[in-house]
C-alpha cells in the first residue's frame, strides 16, 4: 500500500516513484530572455510525466496570463520529450507577447519549465508543477 516517504514524495505502491510533492517558484523577467523558472531532474530509467501551470502579471497590472501545459520526459542515455508538449488551455492578453514551454535540457539531464517575458517591461510569473516519476 502507498503512502509519505520522509522525503515528502509519495510512494505509489508500484514500481515507480509515483506522484512527486508540486514545485512552486516565482520569478520576475524584465527583458525578453527565455528564463528557467523551474527545473526538474531526471535520473537514468526514469519517465516523468509533468503538468505546469503557469501565471503572469505585468507589475503595473495592464497584462496578464495563464497557461497549463502537460509533456511526458524520458531518459535512456540522455533526456528527451514523448511526443509533444500538449498546452491544455492559454489565456493572454491580447497585447502580450509573452511565452512558456517545457523542454528537455541534456546538459543538466532535466525537464526545464521557461518563461519569456517581454523587453523593458517587468513580468511576475508563478509556476507550479504536478508530476510523477516512473522507473523500471
Amino acid at each position: 500500500m502507498g503512502g509519505y516517504f520522509s522525503s515528502g514524495l509519495i510512494d505509489s505502491g508500484a514500481s515507480g516513484l509515483g506522484e512527486q510533492a508540486p514545485i512552486v517558484n516565482g520569478i520576475q523577467t524584465t527583458d525578453g530572455s527565455e528564463t528557467t523558472i523551474i527545473e526538474i531532474g531526471v535520473a537514468e530509467g526514469q519517465t516523468v510525466r509533468v503538468e505546469v501551470w503557469i501565471t503572469a502579471r505585468r507589475s503595473d497590472g495592464v497584462e496578464s496570463g495563464s497557461w497549463h501545459l502537460a509533456g511526458l520526459f524520458s531518459r535512456n542515455g540522455d533526456v528527451a520529450l514523448v511526443g509533444t508538449i500538449q498546452d491544455v488551455a492559454s489565456f493572454l492578453s491580447a497585447t502580450a507577447s509573452w511565452t512558456v514551454d517545457m523542454a528537455a535540457d541534456t546538459a543538466t539531464q532535466s525537464i526545464d519549465i521557461n518563461v519569456t517575458g517581454e523587453a523593458g517591461e517587468a513580468v511576475d510569473w508563478t509556476a507550479k508543477t504536478n508530476h510523477t516519476i516512473e522507473e523500471g
